[in-house]
């Protein structure tokens, strides 16, 4: 086993940015490189200002934690690298350059990004899928490094298909660098997860909102959900370019068991005070995107479900992403992850608390009704002819349930609209 290394060096794209010190009991140093100031000057995040010196130790350490796997999949990738949960700079150098958003990690000072291929995920994939609490390892004997920050069993693939061709092979490459697409399977906790998923996506786009193209495909007799990233492009040459990117705890410099709002975690307005802070537009879309996650049923709507984009044209929202109704599977709480106004159960929501909330975002409240009849009235206008061609591809009753679901709480929203509580 290698000797666990003491730094790493960060890079952005092939230019080096800064250095990451263990300091031991689970913190991070960080520090630009004099170049890097010099040069280019972008902080790696709005918590990490660009100057000389160390950056403050809890915006470094939560910023490269939330990098990282969580929950029970970082648990599998501890066991299966050996590695302790605190040691933040061991699962940094493990998973390397995997990370969503431009930067990775190398043990090198002076090193290029060089990309090494793909393995084809062939039908020998089937016992992972089957058994996916063993996938990381499955992937590790792969040599891939896959998995995204979150605890979503979702992998990340290089998918050379397109809209209309299902025949498109999918690849686990060797760096997430090369990586097109996250993919995910159902789950005995959540059945038919890719479907639900997928219609919950689509209604989104179809409705207006801004989120990434999606497909459900079939790989190998299972169905799966794939979703491009954002945070990666094509040039005119075929490469694959990243673009930078961070979640809302890594702007507040908060720990990714942070991420929600009843357990110490940022709310609506601590995000719409960053926004105000760095010039960041788009406090009316997350209202409507919270109107429509009541409608869906998405509970789970928290600090790392929002993210940011460092675009060559400034700081811009990213596209909406994990849209899916949790509400469908009954064995989970109505209890959302950032309070609405000043509740967190779904049977306490009342107009007061979406007026609250579009006061928290700086909208002030009486815009709050309108915006709320206007997503309410798209969604039910359009969500029919989304199941139903939903169901054309790809037939279940879970469309049916969710259309059920958005009918029951648009009926709820429009009573609210209606009255003075």
């Amino acid at each position: 086993m290698s000797r666990r290394p003491k730094y790493l060096y960060v890079f952005w794209k092939d230019k080096f940015v800064g250095t990451i010190t263990d300091l031991d009991m689970g913190d991070l140093g960080f520090e630009y490189s004099s170049e890097w100031l010099e040069n280019e000057h972008r902080p790696v995040s709005l918590s990490l200002p660009c100057k000389e010196g160390y950056m403050n130790t809890r915006a470094a350490t939560a910023f490269f934690e939330n990098l990282l796997t969580e929950g029970s999949r970082r648990e599998l990738y501890e066991r299966g690298a050996h590695i302790t949960y605190r040691d933040l700079v061991g699962h940094l150098n493990h998973k390397g350059n995997e990370f969503a958003g431009a930067l990775w990690v190398s043990r090198e000072r002076e090193c290029r990004y060089e990309s090494r291929g793909y393995t084809l995920l062939d039908k020998n994939i089937e016992e992972a899928w089957d058994s996916m609490v063993r996938l990381p390892l499955f992937v590790a004997s792969l040599q891939t490094k896959d998995t995204l920050a979150g605890c979503q069993d979702k992998m990340a693939v290089y998918w050379n298909g397109k809209r209309g061709n299902p025949g498109g092979d999918f690849f686990a490459p060797k760096t997430s660098f090369d990586s097109t697409n996250y993919i995910l399977k159902s789950e005995a906790l959540c059945p038919e997860a890719p479907q639900n998923e997928w219609f919950c996506m689509q209604l989104a786009r179809k409705s207006g909102f801004r989120v990434p193209k999606t497909h459900l495909l079939d790989l190998y007799g299972h169905k799966v959900f794939a979703v491009e990233r954002f945070d990666r492009k094509m040039d005119d040459s075929g490469k694959l370019e990243r673009i930078h990117q961070e979640d809302f705890c890594q702007i507040l410099a908060l720990p990714s068991y942070g991420k929600y709002e009843d357990l110490g975690g940022p709310g609506f307005r601590a995000m719409a005070a960053a926004m105000d802070e760095h010039g960041i537009k788009g406090k009316e879309d997350i209202f409507r995107i919270t109107v429509y996650n009541f409608l869906i049923g998405n509970y789970d709507a928290h600090a790392k479900n929002f993210s940011v984009l460092h675009g060559e044209n400034g700081l811009e929202l990213s596209p909406f992403y994990d849209l899916f109704s949790i509400a469908v599977y009954n064995q989970f709480e109505p209890k959302f992850s950032m309070a609405l106004g000043r509740t967190f159960h779904r049977g306490k929501v009342n107009r007061k608390s979406f007026e609250r909330l579009a006061g928290d975002l700086g909208l002030g409240p009486e815009n709050a009704v309108p915006m709320i009849r206007e997503v309410t009235e798209k969604i039910m206008e359009t969500a029919p002819e989304i199941a139903e061609n939903c169901n054309i591809k790809a037939p279940t009753s879970m469309y049916k349930d969710i259309l059920s679901l958005i009918e029951k709480n648009a009926k709820t929203l429009l009573r609210m609209c209606d009255t003075k509580k």
